[in-house]
């Protein structure tokens, strides 16, 4: 793909510069705010409660006798059903996980900024669950069409108008 042209309600600074075809992409200067720390953290806040659950799923097995036999069996079923919940219901819905809304992150289309889809996570999910089984490891963050995640401070580039008060202003007139 080819690089694309900022649009003329960009601020001044950006304007003229190539983009990256794919938002939120590695130097990308429309999300200026590192991010690759933040990233880890709400990957590890993540995995710890999809784990936590699992944990809870097989304890619970373990005091029910005729569950026992059940307990991993139990834990990868919680797994993929939390994860599957968190990482495309609760997303869709906030356009981020419990991880990403702690560290202040927010997941886009890498084709247009945008919030993602139901549809759109769904197939994403999916492709890191099947990734993640074939290969034993997670899919590339960086690869295309993967979703992106960005500072919330980066998600607005309009400028923001600042609220003036006028003097002797009382109450409601403000």
């Amino acid at each position: 793909m080819t690089p694309t042209r900022v649009a003329t309600t960009t601020p001044p600074l950006l304007r003229g510069r190539p983009l990256p075809a794919r938002h939120g992409a590695p130097g990308d200067p429309r999300y200026p705010s590192p991010r690759r720390l933040r990233r880890l953290t709400a990957f590890v806040i993540d995995w710890g409660l999809h784990a936590g659950i699992a944990a809870a799923a097989v304890a619970l097995c373990d005091r029910i006798p005729e569950l026992k036999p059940f307990a991993l069996l139990a834990a990868l079923a919680s797994w993929a059903v939390v994860s599957f919940i968190h990482r495309t219901v609760v997303q869709r819905a906030f356009r981020c996980t419990a991880g990403k809304a702690i560290v202040g992150l927010r997941v886009i289309r890498p084709e247009d900024g945008t919030a993602p889809t139901f549809g759109y996570l769904v197939k994403w999910w999916l492709i890191g669950l099947v990734g993640f089984v074939v290969s034993q490891e997670v899919p590339d963050e960086d690869a295309n069409g993967f979703p992106s995640v960005v500072r919330v401070c980066d998600l607005s580039h309009e400028p923001r108008p600042v609220p003036r008060l006028r003097v002797g202003a009382v109450g409601g007139d403000r």
